[in-house]
C-alpha cells in the first residue's frame, strides 16, 4: 500500500510539471514586505498544528493558525488552516491532498513546521523507507514553494511514557524511527533546506527535547523554568498544551523574524499570556455557543429524569391503589 501510494505522489509531482530553475528564478521580483508576505498565510501539517488535546482545556477546538493570528502585535490577515490530526493514517496521500489545496490558496508564507513529521515517523518496512519517504514530502514541499517555516524531526520516544485519554500512550515504539533514523531525517532536511533560501527552519527538535527533560527555556525573553515546563506539554507526552501552543507559535515566528528583514521584531508580541488571551478572545463565541449547547443538553437531561419520575411515581401509585382494592 505504500508503495502504491509513493508511486501515486510522484505521477502527481511529476504531472504538475518540474520546479522552476535557477535560469527562472533569476527573473526580476518586487521586493518582500510584510503586507506581501503575511497576505495568505497558510499551516498545513499534522495533529500539533491542529491543536489536537487543547478542546479539553480551552473548551473549544484551538489550531496552530489563531495562535499565530494572536501573536501579532497589529492586524494581519487571518491565517488559513489546513492542517489535520489524521494526517499519520496517511502521509502521502494527506501531505498531497494539503499541498494541493496551499497551491490553490495562492499562499504567500507556508507554516509547515509538523507537515514532514509523519513522512519520517509511522510504521515503516525499514529504516531506509522512511528516507525515501522523506524525499516524497519534501517534494511536496517544493510543488507549494515560495517562503516556508519547516520543522525538523524530534525525537518523541518520551512519549512512550505518556498517557492518553484511554491510558496508554498515544504513539507506538514501532511508529518511531531509530535515534541514528532521526539524525539521518535531520541532516537531510539540513541539507534540503540550505539549498533553498526560502526555507526557513524552525527548530522543534531542539524545542521538543527541553520540554521533555524539563530544561530551562527561553524565548524572546520569555522565560520557563524547569518546573514551568512542565506546564508545555500535555499528559501524552506527544503534543503542546495551550501555552505550549503558544510557546511553538513564537517559536515559528522567531524564526520568521529572524529570517526575514520585512518582518521587525516589534510586529510579534512576544508574550504568551497575550497570546493565549488573543486566542481565548477569538474562540469566545464558539466557546459561548458550545455551553449554551450544553446548558440545552443538560437541561433536556433533566427534563427526561423528571418525566421518567412522575412516570415511576404514577407507576407506584397506580399499584397502591389496586392493592387497597384487592384488600377491600
Amino acid at each position: 500500500m505504500l508503495l502504491t501510494h509513493a508511486l501515486f505522489a510522484l505521477t502527481a509531482l511529476f504531472a504538475a510539471g518540474d520546479p522552476p530553475t535557477d535560469a527562472s528564478a533569476t527573473a526580476e521580483t518586487p521586493p518582500v514586505t510584510a503586507s506581501t508576505l503575511l497576505a495568505h498565510v497558510v499551516v498545513v501539517g499534522a495533529s500539533a498544528s491542529e491543536g489536537f488535546g487543547l478542546q479539553s482545556e480551552l473548551e473549544v477546538p484551538a489550531t496552530l493558525s489563531m495562535f499565530l493570528d494572536a501573536a501579532w502585535a497589529e492586524e494581519t490577515p487571518a491565517t488559513k488552516n489546513l492542517s489535520t490530526a489524521r494526517f499519520f493514517l496517511d502521509p502521502l496521500k494527506i501531505g498531497a491532498s494539503q499541498r494541493d489545496e496551499a497551491k490553490q490558496s495562492d499562499v504567500s508564507l507556508l507554516v509547515a513546521v509538523d507537515y514532514l513529521f509523519w513522512f519520517g515517523y509511522g510504521t515503516s518496512q525499514s529504516e531506509d523507507a522512511r528516507l525515501e519517504r522523506l524525499e516524497l514530502g519534501l517534494a511536496m514541499l517544493d510543488e507549494i514553494g515560495g517562503p516556508m517555516l519547516v520543522g525538523d524531526f524530534p525525537d518523541m520516544r518520551p512519549a512512550l511514557q505518556g498517557e492518553g485519554m484511554f491510558g496508554g500512550p498515544v504513539i507506538m515504539a514501532s511508529q518511531i524511527p531509530q535515534p541514528e533514523t532521526i539524525a539521518r531525517l535531520n541532516a537531510r532536511l539540513d541539507e534540503w533546506s540550505k539549498e533553498r533560501p526560502n526555507v526557513m527552519r524552525v527548530p522543534l527538535a531542539e524545542f521538543v527535547t527541553k520540554l521533555q527533560k524539563k530544561q530551562a527555556l527561553e524565548l524572546r525573553g520569555v522565560k520557563w523554568s524547569e518546573e514551568d515546563c512542565g506546564r508545555l506539554l500535555q499528559k501524552d507526552l506527544l503534543h503542546p498544551t495551550a501555552e505550549g501552543t503558544a510557546a511553538l507559535a513564537l517559536l515559528c515566528l522567531d524564526a520568521l523574524e529572524r529570517a526575514q528583514d520585512a518582518i521587525p521584531a516589534e510586529r510579534v508580541s512576544w508574550n504568551v499570556q497575550k497570546v493565549l488571551d488573543g486566542v481565548r478572545a477569538a474562540t469566545a463565541e464558539a466557546r459561548e455557543a458550545a455551553a449554551a449547547k450544553r446548558a440545552a443538553r443538560e437541561e433536556r437531561l433533566r427534563e427526561l429524569e423528571e418525566k421518567k419520575r412522575r412516570k415511576q411515581e404514577e407507576s407506584e401509585q397506580e399499584q397502591d391503589s389496586g392493592a387497597e382494592r384487592e384488600a377491600a
